[in-house]
């Protein structure tokens, strides 16, 4: 982890993705501010690797395996949609 900068508050390692703000964005839904996740030189979020890494193996699992499922059932449902559409047109 970086150093916290007195005045802005984020660590030196926060980098914004290409083309961002140095301090972060302004969320325009909400209007409150985000600030960027913490990141390596690669722009990978260590955040997210923090965050997995707190989990056992099976807690990984088993959310790797409800990911894999609902990916299943959202291609599942989009050949169905194809499906219904492609015997629409041909009525």
């Amino acid at each position: 982890m970086g150093v916290m900068s007195a005045e802005s508050g984020q660590s030196g390692n926060e980098r914004p993705p290409a083309g961002g703000e140095a301090e972060g964005s302004r969320d325009g839904a909400a209007g409150g501010f985000v600030a960027w996740p913490e990141q390596d030189e690669n722009g990978v979020d260590l955040t997210l690797i923090r965050e997995a890494l707190r989990l056992t193996p099976e807690q990984r699992l088993r959310r790797m395996d409800r990911a894999r499922r609902s990916a299943l059932r959202l291609q599942r449902i989009g050949q169905e949609a194809r499906a219904r559409r492609r015997g629409e047109q041909s009525d």
